[in-house]
């Protein structure tokens, strides 16, 4: 488990480096480990990164695949934290790169039900600022802005200024 968890890591300074490829190297080295150990934590956070990497590559139905499978651990799991953050990065998926804003908002309002269930008040307010970026795509923009405001209002709350920029970016 320590060696599946140390390329896990190197992975990620990999990925900051922008060495996708032994990034990617990394993950799946990590996934084969966690699959024999049988630990599904592990194994839904190596196709999670696996699924970034995809995404930096352009290989969009991979990354999408990728996602699939680390969902279908974290439902089996119960784990709704990490199956807000995979629904989450799911949507940025079909809103970004397919233009499938259908999809795109079932899949952040399934993030965002998880998100309130939780109590994450971050993950919300995040969730929140997608959805108003992604509406304002859409063309509505009366409704954009209610998320927006609804999101700038959660990240003063709890005085994420991060998460202000993002919104007053979006």
């Amino acid at each position: 488990e320590g060696i599946a968890t140390s390329l896990i890591n190197i992975g990620n300074i990999n990925y900051y480096r922008k060495a996708y490829r032994h990034a990617l190297e990394n993950y799946m080295g990590a996934l084969k480990i966690f699959v024999e150990l049988k630990d599904f934590d592990g194994m839904g956070s190596a196709y999670n990164s696996a699924a970034v990497i995809y995404e930096q590559l352009n290989e969009y139905d991979r990354a999408r695949d990728f996602l699939q499978k680390a969902l279908n651990l974290y439902e089996d799991q119960n784990d709704k934290i990490n199956q807000s953050k995979v629904l989450d990065n799911l949507a940025d998926i079909y809103y970004e790169h397919y233009k499938d804003y259908k999809q795109a908002l079932l899949l952040y309002e399934q993030a965002l039900g998880l998100k309130q269930d939780i109590n994450s008040k971050s993950g919300v307010a995040l969730v929140t600022c997608n959805l108003g970026a992604l509406y304002g795509k859409m063309g509505n923009f009366p409704k954009a802005f209610q998320f927006f405001n609804q999101s700038r209002k959660q990240f003063e709350e709890i005085g994420d200024k991060a998460g202000l920029v993002m919104v007053y970016y979006n």
